[in-house]
Parts: structure tokens; sequence; C-alpha cells
């Protein structure tokens, strides 16, 4: 469990999405469907180090296709912190 991690740069586990583009400059959000399901990450652009996000209430369109997103995504919170 990654919650309330922070990393050698500052950001934290629970930091929003922009937050973390502000953090990280050369990060890359990357978004999908893959063997395991939905994904919604944010590569950090350092190593291989990600944080991913709630995926509750993205639709299929906002994650697969980039359309029809209800929400501001820069403002999702991160809840996971993982380095592969």
């Amino acid at each position: 469990d990654t919650v309330g991690y922070t990393t050698e740069d500052g950001a934290h586990v629970g930091d929003t999405l922009g937050v973390l583009q502000d953090v990280y400059r050369h990060g890359e959000l990357s978004k999908g469907v893959g063997e395991n399901g939905y994904y919604f990450i944010f590569m950090t652009g350092q190593q291989i180090q990600s944080f991913a996000f709630d995926l509750s209430g993205l639709s299929r369109e906002c994650l697969v296709e980039d359309r029809n997103c209800s929400a501001d995504l820069s403002e999702r919170r991160s809840v996971r912190f993982t380095v592969r």
C-alpha cells in the first residue's frame, strides 16, 4: 500500500494529476484498456515510476477514446505509486 508515500521529488500519493504534471514536466499521461482492464496512470519520466488514479466515474469513451470525459482530469487524485 503506497497511500501517503512521498517521492524524492516531493510528490505524494494523493496529489492531483495537475500537481504531478507540474513536478514531473517530462511525465506522460496514459489511459486505456490493457490485459488487466482499464488504466489511468501518469508516468513520471524517471526510471519506471508511475502514479495510478481512481477510475470511478470515468467512461470507456474517456479512458479509451479520449472523449466525453465528465470532469477535469487534472483534478483527479492519485491513489497508488508504482516502480516497475
